[in-house]
């Protein structure tokens, strides 16, 4: 059953079928930007201040790591989905804390620039996932688990969702993040 979170529900999850078809509550908001606004603006600017701080770091790291990766990407945001191409296993810590960073904080900046970023995050966790799956209690998995359930781009995938899920419990049953978000998302 796909869930989805509403303000007009006062906040609750609420199956599709129980979603009235009503017009969001307010004006210019559509029903994708209303799943995603799930916290008030002043607690959304401090946590893309965090996110962003992240995003830093990681880039930091990535750029050291690889100067190659850097002169592929310097200048140009859509690069970077070419430029992880040059990057070895090695790299893939910075880069999942990378991609976490950018997919939280594009998520909180609204709907245009998480759409402009699903492609980049979804491609590094793609090649996490091949060369280092079980990197922070299976992040990857976790990461397109939510990805198949919750990224409107795509529609839902709940199957898919469903199986990146169990393998992240599996091989991680103790991490309750996880099963925090499979709870949340599926």
């Amino acid at each position: 059953m796909t869930k989805v979170f509403s303000r007009a529900s006062g906040g609750e999850c609420l199956s599709i079928s129980q979603c009235a078809p009503e017009p969001c509550p307010e004006p210019g908001v559509t029903a994708i930007e209303d799943r995603l606004q799930i916290v008030s603006d002043d607690v959304a600017d401090q946590m893309k201040a965090v996110y962003d701080k992240g995003i830093i770091a990681a880039e930091k790291a990535l750029y050291a790591y690889s100067p190659e990766y850097y002169e592929a990407v310097k200048g140009s945001s859509g690069a970077r989905e070419e430029g992880i191409k040059i990057l070895d296993a090695g790299a893939n810590p910075a880069l999942y804390w990378y991609a976490t960073n950018l997919g939280k904080w594009a998520l909180l900046d609204g709907i245009g620039t998480a759409l402009g970023e699903v492609a980049t995050v979804y491609a590094m966790m793609k090649k996490i996932e091949s060369e280092s799956p079980t990197f922070w209690h299976n992040g990857p998995y976790r990461y397109l688990a939510g990805y198949h359930s919750k990224i409107p781009i795509v529609g839902p995938d709940l199957d898919k969702s469903k199986d990146y899920f169990e393998k992240a419990i599996e091989a991680a049953p103790n991490y309750l993040g996880t099963r925090v978000l499979y709870a949340e998302f599926y």
